[in-house]
């Protein structure tokens, strides 16, 4: 984990300063996207299923950083977005019809 943001933690170089600064963009990069992901998947659900589904936000969170640490971070979002179009989209060629209400 990089050191935090939060911390005045001097520097011995510039070097070092943008390294610290690398790692915390590459992280927040890394994050950005499950998060955004996973909200997708939740709006998905909610409008497909009504606001109880079956998959809590813990459950769903569980399976996205388990998919994450597998795989890395783009892995749990492909899977997020992937579960969402399954949701909307399932069955879209048998009836013709969108599942969205």
């Amino acid at each position: 984990m990089p050191t935090s943001v939060l911390y005045n933690t001097p520097v011995k170089n510039l070097g070092e300063g943008l390294w610290h600064f690398l790692v915390w963009n590459m992280t927040i990069s890394n994050i950005a996207p499950l998060v955004w992901g996973m909200l997708m998947k939740r709006n998905a659900e909610a409008r497909v299923k009504g606001e109880d589904s079956e998959e809590g936000l813990g459950a769903m969170m569980g399976k996205v950083v388990g998919i994450s640490l597998l795989a890395g971070p783009g892995a749990g979002t492909v899977w997020c977005a992937w579960r969402r179009d399954e949701l909307i989209l399932g069955d879209a060629e048998d009836d013709g019809q969108r599942k969205l209400k």
